[in-house]
């Protein structure tokens, strides 16, 4: 991955929260400071993609794109945060078929 050299100001807590995961993790304070920020911007991007889910603006596979997650795993995140599916019992019962079919599942 290519990277690029960024100067920031943390207020000091912050600061020793870097150093406390740094410490805990075996690793320096630069790695924790990736990974706190790595996380965030997976967590932002399931919150964007959930607020847009949500609102009716994306579909269920468009929401996972912009999560850059699989559409299983979005839709395991939209159950965690309480978002229920707009699918309807047909639309459902059309994908899982087209689903079976594409795997080459056979049903009874």
């Amino acid at each position: 991955m290519k990277t690029k050299l960024t100067t920031v100001r943390l207020p000091e807590m912050v600061v020793k929260t870097l150093d406390e995961r740094a410490k805990e993790e075996k690793t320096d304070r630069t790695s924790a400071l990736r990974k706190f920020l790595d996380e965030a911007i997976k967590n932002w991007k399931v919150e964007q993609a959930t607020n847009l889910y949500k609102k009716g603006s994306v579909s269920l596979s468009h929401a996972a794109k912009i999560a850059e997650l699989s559409v299983g795993e979005m839709m395991d995140e939209l159950i965690k945060r309480g978002v229920k599916s707009d699918l309807t019992v047909e639309e459902y019962k059309e994908s899982l078929a087209t689903a079976l079919k594409l795997f080459a599942v056979k049903t009874k």
